[in-house]
């Protein structure tokens, strides 16, 4: 098989292989003289042509995404674990050259705008200095506001009371008092006089604080509404320049915030190699599934990133396995999440109790990966990228936060404690060296697993469920064909039996009824004329009631054999439960085993063979004939006979003629048997061969089973 493989031009693997692969299929559906065998061959073509067609899909699926001339890596893994954030600080460490030429628009941007966190923060704080002011007028405001009112409830309420007293002196007074009142006001008016006049200019205060208030306050809102102006103007800039900054790819916290894969080519040196940025497999996966897989196949090595030191759940392991089983290389990145500098100056970026976790991560990923999980790696992204950062957006998080970072450490001491420093370094050199050589063995590696993964489909569908379904299909063809036997036997049995037993009553009925006219002392030719007629007519009774007992037993056991054999196919019917629950993705199984078993065609054609040649009607053809030699002998001493020895004589003569009537008629069943009971053994043996006959060809595909498998992993041990 070896040979047939190009090994000069490893990238024509994918056509070698779906070539061998149809030649061992065309072997397997080839012609065959052995009509059962080529039944067989019939039944499973749907089988090979689903083997024949996930390879070609898998392989053809292989090769649209195959990379051949860029060592290519993926950064796999769980929504929000960091993939993008380790993927922009080696953009920025390496230079890789998209993130170089977006640098280079960034210094322009900024140069020729002039905006900078100086003028951001600059900015924000006149927005917060004009707010805070706003509220401080507001609440300076509403404090002169009550002490206006505190004043002027007061004199209010004294005028009320003087007012109130002035009232009740005039309504007392004397005109002349009243008079005098007017040209000498007295106490009282006086004192509401200048009540009134401290109200007023109260009043005139109130009013001149209230416009300085809102001449300030219009002033104020001005230059908010300047200031907030100026920010959105500058945001909007901002916005515009974003994706030129540092940082843009890093998600936000929000699900699947990379949707589509990523690619981003690094040169370093004589080592070219490429970045796939792939979504998590987490999250709204529905949307994504497509881009993961072609990044998985596209790539040569893959990182799994997690930020939790721990085993990922059941159905996250699941989907590692399903992606990364057929990887080369594969290794975990444990991405602390660390947003503290206080964090880094514990000595030791990973705690014991995390590296106890990562241990069993390791473990199990070993146990799902083999040999081709490499081992892990431990750093914290998102200081690391603070550190190598060079164009952050102004006034942003990020850039706050780097200025928070590198307060207590340089940009080489973080890249050291967050351990970034030697993976970058490890990343440009060493695990990108002889790439042209891992590039072949991981392409190569995937096309195996798609034979890997078929073969594990071919065996399991044959040894968890194929194999022991013929076996119990053939225990049950066992028990069904000695079911048949015994029920026909019993046939056998039933109608030899009730044969005998029809003949007996005949005799006796015959008998009881030519006795009673005897005992009535009827002459000689009377007897002879009852006698003919008791037995003609119940010659004819038998045969109906013969015939109607072979029907009756024949539908009996129609009935009983109809349920055994549909017991059997019932069964059968196990075997396609079988095929459509097995299935893998695109794999599924539809194969048709039908025992071509027309059960009811079966059993009328043996019912009406047999009632065909049980015809009883024939039987007594000679009873006259022995009838008259008994009584022509009575006849010849009928005239010394007393009447006694006259009805003595006729019943000797009447069972005398039946006895010989019954033993020919009991011989006659007999033949009649012989007759038709082979004819029932020869249909039972069709029926059994059929029933048979669909279990062969269950074996027979077994067989076609195992030569498959051991076809497909010749063709797999020729791609080592």
């Amino acid at each position: 098989m070896q040979k047939d493989i190009d090994i000069e031009s490893p990238n024509k693997i994918y056509a070698d292989v779906r070539r061998i692969v149809h030649d061992i299929i065309e072997k397997l559906e080839g012609e065959s003289e052995d009509s059962q065998l080529q039944n067989a061959r019939k039944e499973s073509r749907v089988f090979l042509n689903e083997i024949h067609g996930q390879i070609s899909e898998a392989l053809e699926s292989l090769e649209e995404y195959a990379e051949w001339d860029t060592f290519t890596i993926a950064f796999y893994g769980e929504t929000n674990a960091g993939k993008s954030t380790i993927i922009e600080a080696l953009r920025v460490a390496l230079k890789e050259q998209s993130k170089q030429e977006e640098h280079r628009k960034f210094t322009e941007w900024q140069t020729r705008t002039g905006i900078t966190e100086e003028l951001i923060d600059s900015v924000r704080q006149s927005i917060l200095n004009a707010k805070q002011q706003l509220i401080e007028l507001e609440e300076k405001f509403h404090i002169e506001q009550d002490r206006y009112q505190s004043k002027k409830q007061p004199l209010e309420n004294q005028l009320i009371e003087i007012e109130r007293a002035i009232r009740a002196k005039k309504k007392d007074a004397s005109f002349w008092r009243k008079l005098l009142w007017f040209c000498h006001p007295m106490e009282e008016q006086r004192t509401f006089r200048k009540l009134v006049r401290k109200l007023r200019s109260n009043k005139s205060d109130e009013e001149r604080h209230k416009k300085e208030y809102h001449l300030e306050k219009t002033k104020l809102t001005k230059d908010l509404d300047k200031g907030e102006s100026l920010h959105c103007m500058l945001e909007r800039q901002i916005k515009d320049t974003a994706p030129k900054a540092d940082g843009t790819i890093i998600g936000d916290g929000s699900p699947d915030f990379t949707r589509e894969t990523r690619n981003y080519r690094f040169d370093s040196g004589s080592h070219p190699f490429a970045i796939l940025d792939v979504p998590g497999i987490e999250g709204n996966e529905s949307e994504v599934v497509a881009e993961v897989w072609a990044a998985v196949k596209k790539s040569h090595a893959v990182f799994y990133v997690t930020s939790k030191p721990s085993v990922p759940e059941p159905g996250t392991l699941e989907k590692i396995k399903n992606h990364l089983g057929s990887q080369t290389e594969v290794w975990t990145i444990f991405n602390k999440p660390i947003n503290n500098p206080m964090q880094l100056e514990t000595g030791n970026l990973v705690s014991q109790s995390e590296l106890a976790s990562l241990n069993v991560l390791g473990e199990e990923m070993k146990k799902q990966l083999g040999e081709s999980y490499q081992g892990r790696i431990e750093l914290s992204a998102y200081p690391a990228f603070l550190s190598v950062s060079e164009c952050l957006l102004p006034g942003s998080i990020d850039q706050k936060n780097k200025r928070k970072f590198l307060k207590k450490n340089t940009t080489d001491e973080l890249g050291k404690k967050t351990h970034f420093e030697p993976f970058a370094m490890r990343l440009g050199s060493s695990m990108v060296a002889d790439y042209r050589e891992k590039i072949e063995t991981s392409n190569k590696k995937k096309v195996k697993g798609v034979l890997e993964r078929t073969l594990r489909q071919i065996i399991d569908l044959r040894t968890v469920k194929f194999s022991p379904l013929v076996e119990t299909l053939e225990e049950e063809l066992r028990t069904t064909q000695n079911a048949i036997d015994s029920t026909t036997l019993h046939l056998h049995n039933c109608l030899k039996k009730k044969g005998r037993s029809l003949v007996d009553e005949f005799k006796q009925k015959t008998r009881k009824a030519v006795y009673k006219q005897i005992d009535h002392d009827i002459c000689n030719d009377m007897f002879k004329s009852i006698l003919r007629d008791n037995i003609s007519n119940n010659q004819a009774f038998l045969e109906d009631a013969l015939t109607l007992t072979m029907s009756k037993e024949l539908e009996h056991f129609e009935e009983i054999l109809s349920k055994i054999v549909q017991r059997f196919q019932e069964k059968t019917e196990d075997l396609f439960d079988v095929y459509e629950g097995f299935s893998n993705g695109k794999f599924e199984l539809n194969i048709q085993l039908e025992s071509g078993i027309d059960v009811k065609g079966v059993l009328l054609s043996l019912i009406g063979g047999a009632l065909l040649i049980w015809s009883p009607a024939g039987w007594l053809v000679l009873v006259p004939g022995v009838l008259s030699i008994v009584v022509q002998l009575y006849k010849a001493f009928r005239s010394v006979l007393s009447s006694s020895y006259k009805k003595s004589q006729q019943k000797k003569a009447t069972d005398e003629n039946l006895s010989k009537i019954s033993r020919s008629l009991s011989d006659n069943l007999q033949d009649s048997l012989n007759k038709v009971l082979p004819v029932i053994d020869s249909k039972m043996k069709e029926l059994k061969s059929a029933l048979g006959q669909s279990c062969q060809d269950v074996r027979d595909i077994e067989k076609m089973l195992v030569s498959s498998e051991r076809e497909l992993n010749t063709l797999n041990i020729s791609l080592e």
